[in-house]
C-alpha cells in the first residue's frame, strides 16, 4: 500500500505540496512549492517498501548528494535531501516540458538539425559529470527533457554514483531500461564513462532511425541481444541518415567498449562538425560573435570595475561616526562618465581624491555661518597657497596613514600564512600513525566517524581536508576510519524473477555475476542456482553467481543420424535429441540384418521442432551382416567382436572428441566411420549434449584402415590406423 502525501502536506517547514505529477519504480514525484525562496520544486519522495531498508537509505541519501553537486545548465538540479516522518525525500529543479520519447513519439518528420542540438546539450551534460566522477548509468530518452522555452535537461542523476566507488553494473531501475543497455551492463561487469556513450549511442539510433536496434519478448532476451547481436545499421531503417551520423551512432555502440569514444569531448566534437554541415555552423558562430565583442569591451570593463573597487576601498577608509556625504558637483561627475585610458583615470583619481579630502574636512569641522572667525580664516583664506600647503599637509597624512595601515594589514597576513602548512594525504594510512605524523606538523586528527570497507581496520578512508589544501596550525583533520570487511549473510533467491533476485543480492552489497542456462522446462527469467549457497557469510562487494533460465529459442532440435543403427539404439538416439519415434516399418534388406534402421523420414542434421515423431523403416532380415548398438560412449559390431577374438593383427586409435559447438547449439550428431577396404562401418552414432565434452573413443580395426568423425554430418577428424 503506497501512502500518498495529501495536498498541503509542509515539509521540512518550507515544501508545500500542491499535486502529484508522476510515479516510479523507486519514488513518487510531487509538485511542490518552496516558501523560503518562494518558487516551484518537485518532490521525489521514496516509497514506503524502502523504509525499513537502512542500506537502501544511506545509498539514496549519497548519491543524492553526490548529484547535489553537479551543477550545469543541461542538468537538473538537486537542491535538497532530507527525511522527515520517515519520509525520505530529494527536492529538485521543477520542469515544464516533456521528455525526448514523447517527443519521437509525437512527430512524423525527422528535424535533424534539431536532434544534434539536442544530443550535444545531453552530451555536454553528461560530459560535466563525467568530469566531476558521476556515471549517470541510465541513459535513455525517458530521461533526457526538453523544456517548453526548447532547452535540454538530463534528469534521474540522482540514481548515479561516484566512479572512484565500488559500483555494479545493473540496479533494480535497469529492467526498465534494458533497451539501452551496454553489453557490460547486461553481463553484470563493472562499467564506466563509456557505459554511458553506449547507452547515449542507442538514443541517438531511436532518434534518427525512429526505432530501437534491439526488442524482444523479455528483458532477458534484449540484454542477450545487446551481448551477442551485431549492431544493425542505422540506414537501413532510414536511409536519410548521413554516413557521419551513421558513423558517429555505430562508433559509440560498438560491443568492446575500448573501440568506443573513449570520451564525451570526441562525441561533441564529431556532433558539432555535423550540425555545421546541416546548419552552415549559424548556431554556434553566434557564440562566437559574442565572444568578440566581449574580447573588444574587456578593457573598458576593467576599468570601470577598477574605479569600482577604488571607490568602494575608500568609502571602507573613510567612514567615522557620521556618514559621508557623497554628493559631488556635476563638473567632476562629468569628468568620470567616460575613461579612454588608465593615464586619463589616474589623474582624475588625484584630483578625485583632493575635493573628496576637501568634503571630508567640511564634514569633521560641522561648517556653518556660526563658524570661529579664525577657522574661516584658516580655510577660506583668499591667498591661494596658503590653502594649497593645507590641503597638502592633509594628503601627505593621508598617504602616511594608508602606508602603515598597508604596512600592518601585510604583517598580519603573513603572520598568518606563517602559521598555516599544508594538509597531508592520510588516506590509506594507520590511523595510529597519521595521528603521531599529524602531531609532529603542529596538528591533530579527529576520529569523527568509523565505517564498513575493502580497507584493513583502523585505515583511513576519507579526510575533510583535501592534500595539499592549507590548514592553520592547531586546527584538527576530520577522518573516516575503517572498521574492516563487513560480513553478510546470503540470501536465498533461487526460484525468483531475475531482476529482484539480483536487486536484493546488489542491496546486500554483493557484486552480481549472472550465467544464462537454456532450460524450456522453466520460465525466463527464473534464477535456477546460486553460488554460493544461501547462509553462507561473504564480504561486502564479493560475487554471488546466478544461473538465469532463457529457454530454448524457438524449441528446436537437430535431426540425429540412425540409419545403419539397431532399432533400440535409434530409438534412444531420437528420445535423447527431444523427438519421438513414430511409426516403423520393417523390409527386407540384402546387407542389413534384423531390426536395422534402413531408413529415417527426416534428414539428419536438419532443425526441427522439439516433440516431432521420426518413422523409421527397418530390416526383417535375418541376414549375419553387423548389427550395430550403441553402448555409452561406443558403438560396436558383432563382426568387430570377433574380429577381436580371430585376429591378431587388429589394431586400435584413441580419438579425443572435443568439437568446436556454435553458441547458439546445445547439441549435435557425432558418427565415427571406420573405412576398410573400401568397406564403411559404423562405429560410433549419437547425439551428443555440450556436457558431454571431452571424451574419448577407442576404434579398432586393421593397420592402414582410415578412421572419420563426422560432426553434425561433416568431417572433423581424419586419420589412419597405424
Amino acid at each position: 500500500m503506497v501512502k500518498l502525501l495529501a495536498k498541503g502536506t509542509i515539509l521540512a517547514g518550507r515544501y508545500e505540496i500542491i499535486e502529484k505529477i508522476g510515479a516510479g519504480g523507486m519514488a513518487i514525484v510531487y509538485k511542490a512549492r518552496c516558501h523560503k525562496l518562494d518558487r516551484e520544486v518537485a518532490i521525489k519522495v521514496l516509497r514506503e517498501e524502502y523504509l525499513e531498508d537502512e542500506i537502501f537509505l544511506r545509498k539514496f541519501e549519497t548519491e543524492a548528494l553526490q548529484a547535489s553537486k553537479l551543477a550545469h545548465p543541461n542538468i537538473v538540479s538537486i537542491f535538497d535531501v532530507g527525511f522527515e516522518d520517515d519520509v525520505h525525500y530529494i527536492v529538485m529543479e521543477y520542469i515544464n516540458g516533456s521528455t525526448l520519447k514523447k517527443l519521437l513519439s509525437e512527430t512524423r518528420e525527422s528535424d535533424y538539425v534539431r536532434y544534434l542540438k539536442i544530443l550535444i546539450e545531453a552530451a555536454e551534460a553528461l560530459n560535466n559529470a563525467h568530469r566531476n566522477g558521476i556515471i549517470h548509468r541510465d541513459i535513455k530518452s525517458q530521461n533526457i527533457i526538453i523544456t517548453d522555452d526548447g532547452k535540454v535537461k538530463v534528469a534521474d542523476f540522482g540514481i548515479a554514483t561516484a566512479t572512484t566507488t565500488s559500483t555494479i553494473s545493473m540496479t533494480s531501475n535497469a529492467i526498465g531500461s534494458v533497451h539501452y543497455f551496454s553489453p557490460e551492463q547486461a553481463k553484470g561487469e563493472r562499467i564506466d564513462i563509456r557505459s554511458d556513450i553506449y547507452s547515449l549511442g542507442i538514443v541517438m539510433f531511436e532518434m534518427f532511425a525512429r526505432v530501437l536496434p534491439f526488442e524482444g519478448e523479455t528483458p532477458v532476451a534484449v540484454a542477450l541481444k545487446h551481448v551477442l547481436e551485431e549492431m544493425p545499421n542505422p540506414r537501413d531503417f532510414e536511409p536519410r541518415i548521413s554516413e557521419n551520423i551513421e558513423h558517429i551512432i555505430l562508433k559509440c555502440t560498438k560491443k568492446n567498449r575500448e573501440e568506443r569514444y573513449s570520451d564525451l569531448t570526441e562525441v561533441i566534437e564529431d556532433l558539432r562538425q555535423e550540425y555545421d554541415i546541416l546548419y552552415d555552423g549559424e548556431e554556434f558562430d553566434k557564440d562566437d560573435e559574442k565572444k568578440e565583442e566581449t574580447d573588444e569591451t574587456d578593457d573598458t570593463l576593467v576599468k570601470e570595475k577598477l574605479i569600482q573597487e577604488t571607490e568602494q576601498q575608500k568609502e571602507d577608509e573613510q567612514v567615522h561616526n557620521n556618514q559621508i556625504d557623497e554628493t559631488i558637483d556635476d563638473e567632476n561627475v562629468n569628468k568620470v562618465e567616460i575613461i579612454e585610458t588608465v593615464e586619463e583615470y589616474q589623474t582624475m583619481e588625484k584630483e578625485k581624491q583632493i575635493i573628496e579630502e576637501k568634503s571630508l574636512l567640511e564634514e569633521k569641522i560641522n561648517y556653518n555661518d556660526e563658524l570661529p572667525d579664525e577657522i574661516k580664516d584658516i580655510y577660506y583664506d583668499d591667498n591661494k597657497s596658503d590653502k594649497v600647503v593645507y590641503i597638502g599637509a592633509i594628503a601627505t597624512a593621508a598617504v602616511i596613514i594608508s602606508i602603515v595601515f598597508y604596512i600592518g594589514f601585510m604583517f598580519v597576513r603573513n603572520f598568518e600564512k606563517s602559521l598555516a602548512i599544508e594538509a597531508p594525504n592520510f588516506i590509506g594510512k594507520n590511523y595510529v600513525e597519521a595521528e603521531k605524523e599529524a602531531k609532529e606538523l603542529g596538528i591533530s586528527l579527529n576520529k569523527k566517524s568509523e565505517v564498513y570497507s575493502d580497507n584493513a581496520e583502523g585505515i583511513i578512508v576519507d579526510q575533510n581536508y583535501k592534500a595539499n589544501e592549507k590548514i592553520q596550525k592547531n586546527k584538527a583533520i576530520d577522518v573516516v576510519v575503517s572498521k574492516g570487511s563487513e560480513l553478510i549473510l546470503v540470501a536465498s533467491v533461487v526460484g525468483k524473477e531475475f531482476s529482484a533476485a539480483k536487486t536484493e543480492l546488489e542491496e546486500l552489497g554483493f557484486s552480481v555475476n549472472v550465467e544464462t542456462v537454456v532450460d524450456s522446462s522453466k520460465d525466463a527469467g527464473s534464477v535456477l542456482e546460486q553460488e554460493p549457497l544461501a547462509g553462507e557469510l561473504l564480504k561486502k562487494s564479493e560475487v554471488v553467481t546466478i544461473k538465469v533460465a532463457i529457454g530454448q529459442e524457438n524449441n528446436e532440435v537437430v535431426v540425429p543420424t540412425v540409419i545403419d543403427v539397431s532399432l533400440g539404439a535409434a530409438k534412444r538416439a531420437i528420445e535423447n535429441a527431444d523427438l519421438d519415434v513414430g511409426k516403423v516399418t520393417y523390409k527386407s534388406s540384402d546387407t542389413l540384418g534384423k531390426d536395422v534402421v534402413i531408413s529415417q523420414s527426416l534428414k539428419p542434421g536438419t532443425k526441427t521442432k522439439a516433440g516431432t515423431k521420426i518413422n523409421l523403416v527397418v530390416s526383417n532380415s535375418d541376414n549375419q551382416g553387423a548389427i550395430f548398438e550403441t553402448t555409452g560412449n561406443t558403438t560396436e559390431t558383432t563382426a568387430d567382436k570377433n574380429t577381436e577374438v580371430q585376429d591378431d593383427n587388429v589394431k586400435s586409435i584413441v580419438l579425443d572428441i572435443n568439437p568446436i559447438i556454435p553458441l547458439d547449439k546445445e547439441e549435435v550428431s557425432v558418427k565415427v566411420i571406420l573405412i576398410s577396404n573400401t568397406k564403411l562401418n559404423t562405429k560410433y552414432n549419437r547425439v551428443c549434449n555440450k556436457a558431454d565434452f571431452p571424451f574419448k573413443i577407442t576404434i579398432e580395426g586393421k593397420e592402414g584402415d582410415i578412421v572419420q568423425v563426422y560432426i553434425d554430418d561433416k568431417v572433423q577428424i581424419e586419420d589412419v590406423i597405424k
